[in-house]
C-alpha cells in the first residue's frame, strides 16, 4: 500500500498471518438450568470447561466483575483445563473476576495452548487470555 500526502511518501507493509482453521476452536454454551451455564471446548489433547453461576453483583467499590454490571451477573465459578485427560492446576485468580461469558476459544501454540474467554457487552465487553505452556498456567491478561 502506497500513501502520498503533502509531498511525503510513506510505505506501509501489512502482513497478515492466517490462522489454520484446525488451530482455532470455538465453543458454544449451553445453559443447564436457570442458574448455571456450561461452556466446553476440545481441541486435540486439550479440553477446557467453564461453569458460570448467577450471583448478586457486588456494590460499587466492594469489588467487581469483568463484563458485569447490574443486580446479577453470571460469574465464572469454575474453569478446568485438561491435557490428555490429566487436570492442569488453574489458579482461581485466573477466572474469579470474569462474568457473562459469550464465547470460548482455544488455540494451539508452541508447547501449549491459549484460552480466550470473551464476555460482557458493549462498554462492559472484555476478553481474557490464559496461556498454558508445558502443562501449567503461566499468564493471564484481560483487555
Amino acid at each position: 500500500m502506497l500513501i502520498k500526502s503533502h509531498g511525503l511518501v510513506a510505505l506501509m507493509i501489512l502482513t497478515i498471518t492466517p490462522i489454520p482453521v484446525n488451530a482455532l476452536q470455538i465453543a458454544d454454551y449451553k445453559r443447564s438450568d436457570s442458574f448455571h451455564k456450561h461452556l466446553e471446548i476440545r481441541s486435540g489433547e486439550y479440553r477446557v470447561k467453564i461453569i458460570e453461576s448467577t450471583v448478586q453483583a457486588p456494590k460499587t467499590g466492594t469489588g467487581s466483575y469483568w463484563g458485569g454490571r447490574g443486580k446479577t451477573v453470571n460469574a465464572v465459578a469454575n474453569l478446568s483445563i485438561r491435557r490428555a485427560n490429566e487436570p492442569i492446576a488453574v489458579p482461581r485468580s485466573s477466572f474469579a473476576d470474569l462474568s457473562n461469558v459469550n464465547q470460548l476459544k482455544l488455540a494451539k501454540i508452541r508447547n501449549g495452548v491459549t484460552v480466550r474467554i470473551e464476555g460482557g457487552d458493549a462498554s462492559e465487553g472484555y476478553y481474557a487470555i490464559i496461556t498454558v505452556i508445558d502443562g501449567a498456567v503461566v499468564k493471564r491478561s484481560v483487555h
